[in-house]
């Protein structure tokens, strides 16, 4: 829309004068100068163009709510989010579906970053559409927020559990996760399951057809970095299938920042992809761990029993050097007799003969 909008204007710097070389500016300067030079071009093309937009608006909390006779918003739409202001005193349909009058391209500053920022002038009238509050869903929510969950460590215990990571195909989430790994593949099996993040229907249908697998994965990573559509992995119908899900489900959603619906409905929440990989890699140290120690325990138990043994063996070597005398006696004895057998019966054929 902004696009479109601003589809025939000039470059942004084409009336600027020719530069002139500067010397010695921190990069915090240069991008001081780039801000202004942007804010300066944004103020001359929207001075005239408002334009009407179908936006969400939801109040932001907490720090940055407001400053001076503004008030700080978010306006979203279709799992964008666009950071806005008002006058206070405006009446705003808060979490309803409106089309607002904005002033387009609006920037402000914010740390090393340049940002865009809408300016809401005027409120119209509802689209009928009422987004729930946070509040409002939390609540709704709430009994499988406070379930018991499934233990997801005692899951990695098992031999070669099974671990599905459902992320985007392009994404890093992936290497982020795994990386840190690389010294336990033997403990653990990986499998990627590709899907739309930014698309509800194919997150919903990923994790409800683990539920069809016999046997189900032993663990699922539903994991992407932040930006643009985090939103849509609230969507009731995901959070339904990670409540009703039998295997044990992790999330790692975002960045540090980024707190959803879904990381407290999940067995187990990371605040990044690269922290679910470290928490994997830990519990897999421990794994190797306690599979070292059975191992040095039944040594140890082996080697508390070797003088036993020894004991045992020269025992049996004895009896065997006994068993071996009496062969040889009974060996001794069954020669004699036969011996014995034989001249009896040669004397019995001689005695036979004389009669």
């Amino acid at each position: 829309m902004m696009h479109e909008e601003l589809g025939d204007s000039p470059h942004p710097f084409a009336e600027l004068p020719a530069p002139v070389a500067l010397e010695g500016l921190s990069l915090r300067q240069v991008m001081q100068m780039i801000h202004r030079g942007i804010d300066a071009w944004v103020n001359q093309e929207q001075h005239s163009r408002p334009v009407w937009v179908t936006a969400t608006p939801l109040p932001k909390l907490g720090k940055g709510e407001s400053m001076g006779n503004w008030q700080f918003l978010l306006l979203s739409n279709n799992g964008i989010q666009v950071e806005g202001r008002m006058e206070k005193g405006l009446a705003m349909p808060w979490n309803e579906e409106s089309r607002l009058l904005v002033s387009l391209g609006v920037v402000e500053w914010s740390g090393s970053r340049v940002l865009p920022q809408l300016t809401v002038l005027q409120v119209g009238r509802p689209t009928g559409q009422v987004v729930e509050s946070r509040d409002e869903r939390l609540g709704k929510w709430d009994t499988v927020i406070q379930r018991t969950k499934k233990d997801v460590s005692l899951v990695l215990q098992k031999d070669r559990p099974r671990v599905v990571v459902v992320t985007s195909e392009g994404g890093e989430a992936w290497s982020d996760v795994t990386e840190p790994l690389r010294e336990f593949t033997s403990l653990v099996t990986l499998q990627r399951v590709g899907v739309r993040m930014t698309d509800p229907q194919s997150v919903r249908h990923a994790l409800e057809a683990f539920q069809q697998q016999n046997p189900f994965p032993d663990l699922v990573i539903l994991t992407r970095g932040g930006g643009e559509g985090i939103d849509a992995l609230d969507d009731d119908q995901i959070l339904h299938a990670a409540a009703q899900s039998a295997y044990p489900l992790v999330v790692a959603i975002g960045h540090t920042r980024d707190r959803l619906i879904l990381d407290l409905v999940a067995d187990k929440s990371c605040a990044t992809p690269r922290e679910c990989g470290l928490w994997l890699r830990g519990e897999l140290e421990r794994k190797r761990l306690k599979q070292l120690d059975v191992a040095h325990a039944k040594e140890q138990q082996a080697l508390k029993q070797l003088p036993e043994l020894k004991t045992q063996l020269s025992i049996r070597e004895a009896d065997l050097i006994r068993l071996n005398h009496a062969m040889k006696a009974l060996e001794n004895r069954n020669r004699l007799l036969i011996f014995v057998t034989s001249t009896l019966a040669v004397l019995a054929s001689i005695m036979w003969l004389l009669k």
